[in-house]
């Protein structure tokens, strides 16, 4: 899957920062950056809270003559948890390779297990890059620990007592005359 950064997605509230992502990888430089949930739009809209940060480094450098980022996301998200709908927060500890690739042609080839996105390596924006990679590292179906949504109380494994024997339930088969009632007809 290839991405492309598509500046007419910024709206006009949301910040950017580019960089010149050739001459950073030219000087294998390392960028650290801290971003708050309101310095990404794009988490809002899925549904992350406002106590959310996520702390990015990018690692560039140079792979086939290309621009490349290796990229270590960490952080914590709010979101509502689908058990309860009540705020969870996540932890996030994500890793992230991409390359920096100019013309559409090259989204296609593989190249040593970056990921190619299009954009302009003499103006990536990382606030677009650190908005991707966040949505990315977010989970499917956020959700508490299994036991620990306040309205649900404990889960049924912790109700159990340690003393009662296992009971498996007797197994249905609602088909299982079926080939007697198709013979009678």
């Amino acid at each position: 899957m290839s991405r492309i950064q598509d500046p007419a997605e910024h709206r006009v509230a949301a910040q950017t920062e580019k960089v010149d992502a050739a001459a950073l990888a030219r000087l294998e430089t390392a960028v650290d950056r801290r971003y708050m949930a309101g310095e990404l739009p794009r988490l809002a809209e899925a549904g992350v809270g406002a106590g959310s940060s996520v702390t990015i480094r990018f690692q560039f450098s140079e792979y086939e003559g290309r621009p490349a980022v290796t990229g270590a996301l960490r952080g914590t998200v709010v979101l509502a948890c689908q058990r309860c709908l009540r705020e969870v927060a996540l932890t996030l500890d994500e890793q992230f390779r991409v390359i920096v690739v100019e013309q559409e042609s090259a989204l296609a080839h593989e190249r040593g297990g970056y990921e190619p996105i299009l954009a302009e390596a003499h103006r990536l924006d990382l606030h677009w890059l650190a908005e991707e990679e966040t949505l990315l590292a977010l989970p499917l179906v956020p959700a508490h620990e299994m036991g620990a949504c306040p309205e649900l109380g404990e889960s049924p494994a912790q109700q159990e007592e340690p003393g009662e024997p296992d009971e498996t339930p007797s197994t249905q088969r609602p088909f299982a005359n079926l080939r007697d009632i198709l013979q009678k007809r």
